[in-house]
């Protein structure tokens, strides 16, 4: 059987996960399968960069937010643009019938699958993100931008692929399936890089790509590993989590030494010097402090995802000290009305409680970047503006105290899956008409049409278009709309760091 790979398109080549080289190895062991490694998703990484400084100056004349955290949207709009413009490099490239694609089932992606599927290609698509949306949800949002008589073409995977998983079955039955049996040791098992390895334009294109802008994102290179999704909290209102089958471990048996070495090897390959341990809510297990002893022992540096409880923990700071050489941590907002509504679990008193302990017990040398959730609900247009100003005040603090510090952004994103669990209809409701006051991440696909990067509307099909109102019933505008610029860049101008060695 002779069939395609891919990944979605405007990824970026050297951060790919442990993912994309189960799915390599796979595909290579199976006999029954005969591989095409495409091109496409590098000569879109290399072709979006070509004009994206004309989209980044279009995009930061939108709003003060965007203006003032160009790195943060660099990265959204090089995805955007691969998904809604390179899409073609698949079909031009395809010379199989059959094509399966790792993908993320993103807001931009359902443009990329929209396209291939209608180009008449029988379309695999699958990993972890699809089990969020039921069988029938996603079909029901693919096909509203699908000829009706290609969507028999697609067959959708849920769940996890390893090495014992056979994907010449999977795609002989063609019907949409779940994985439920896994051997996660296997994992380890898997070297060969699609990017690196498979990808033939990849010495061609990838020293042509300008990366600068993550020089204020990190200051590592780093790949991206996943040990466990197991979030110790899991009650996020926005969150998909609950939709997983299970928490799992994805270390699967296998000893600390070929986990560390697998992971040596791909840093080595990628060229990189840093891993982002994706985990949610990293913990320091002795598993996963055996593992990072040997990386360190090797000079590697590693990235954690953690949250606001964990850095409160003089313990836990104390294991960042000996491990990590910086952190992701989940803020999400500095008002207690705001906290409240996602269900986080903390008040902005915890908050500072947290950045107390790290000023007392935190290497300085430890990078920062904490997430912001832009239009979460409040009370009123004052309350938007103190919690600005408290995430400006905060992070005033920690960099008098030594730290470097950065925001990042994330529009508040509703998913249909996820909308009954968000919109209580008092400080949130739907509405499909209005224009004015769109919040969160339809109002950057707003102006992703305006700048002529978006070409159609299937964001409507994958998030709630939401109004927001305030404690009088009133409509409130987006964060966006509220800041001024001064209090923008206050809190959203990026500290450039230094690149680690």
């Amino acid at each position: 059987m002779k069939v395609s790979f891919t990944i979605g398109m405007g990824q970026d080549m050297r951060v790919n996960n442990i993912s994309t080289r189960v799915l390599t190895t796979n595909l290579m062991n199976n006999d029954k399968l005969d591989v095409t490694f495409l091109n496409a998703p590098i000569m879109s990484h290399y072709y979006s960069h070509q004009n994206m400084d004309q989209y980044q100056k279009m995009f930061e004349d939108k709003d003060p937010i965007m203006k003032q955290a160009t790195p943060a949207w660099y990265n959204a709009l090089r995805v955007a643009v691969g998904n809604y413009q390179h899409n073609n490099f698949i079909v031009d490239e395809l010379k199989t019938d059959i094509l399966f694609q790792s993908c993320s089932v993103t807001l931009y992606e359902i443009n990329t699958l929209a396209t291939i599927l209608n180009s008449g290609v029988r379309l695999m698509i699958g990993g972890p993100l699809p089990s969020t949306y039921s069988f029938d949800g996603l079909r029901s949002i693919i096909s509203q931008y699908v000829k009706p008589e290609y969507m028999k073409n697609l067959m959708i995977v849920k769940g996890y692929v390893d090495l014992t998983t056979d994907l010449y079955k999977l795609a002989k039955d063609w019907k949409d399936t779940t994985i439920t049996e896994n051997d996660y040791s296997t994992f380890w098992d898997c070297e060969d890089d699609y990017t690196i390895d498979k990808i033939k334009g990849m010495r061609r294109f990838s020293g042509h790509i300008d990366m600068s802008f993550m020089d204020g994102f990190f200051p590592y290179k780093y790949s991206t590993f996943i040990l466990d999704n197991k979030c110790w909290w899991g009650k996020c209102k926005f969150c998909t989590y609950y939709k997983y089958e299970a928490k799992e471990d994805f270390t699967g048996g296998a000893s600390v030494e070929k986990i560390a070495q697998n992971i040596l090897n791909t840093l080595k390959k990628q060229g990189n010097n840093a891993v982002f341990f994706v985990n949610d809510y990293f913990q320091f297990t002795s598993k996963y402090k055996a593992i990072m002893d040997i990386l360190k022992a090797n000079g590697i540096h590693i990235v954690i995802f953690t949250g606001v409880q964990m850095l409160k923990d003089r313990e836990y700071l104390e294991n960042v000290n000996k491990y990590v050489s910086a952190m992701l941590i989940g803020v999400e907002s500095f008002s207690d009305f705001g906290l409240d509504y996602i269900n986080k679990g903390y008040k902005y008193a915890d908050i500072k409680e947290a950045n107390s302990m790290m000023k007392k017990h935190l290497k300085r040398d430890c990078f920062l970047q904490e997430s912001i959730i832009i239009d979460l609900p409040e009370r009123n247009e004052k309350d938007v503006l103190v919690n600005y100003t408290r995430a400006s005040i905060e992070k005033e603090d920690m960099r008098n105290a030594g730290f470097s510090i950065n925001y990042s952004i994330k529009p508040l994103l509703v998913n249909y899956d996820t909308k009954d669990a968000f919109i209580d209809n008092k400080w949130l409701s739907v509405n499909e008409d209005e224009d004015e006051y769109l919040i969160g991440r339809h109002l950057v696909f707003k102006y992703l049409r305006e700048m002529g990067i978006a070409t159609n509307d299937i964001y409507k099909q994958m998030s709630v278009p939401l109004v927001r109102f305030d404690e009088d019933g009133e409509k409130m505008l987006s964060d966006f709309r509220i800041l001024t610029h001064d209090l923008a860049a206050d809190v959203f101008r990026w500290q450039g760091v230094l690149r680690g060695t």
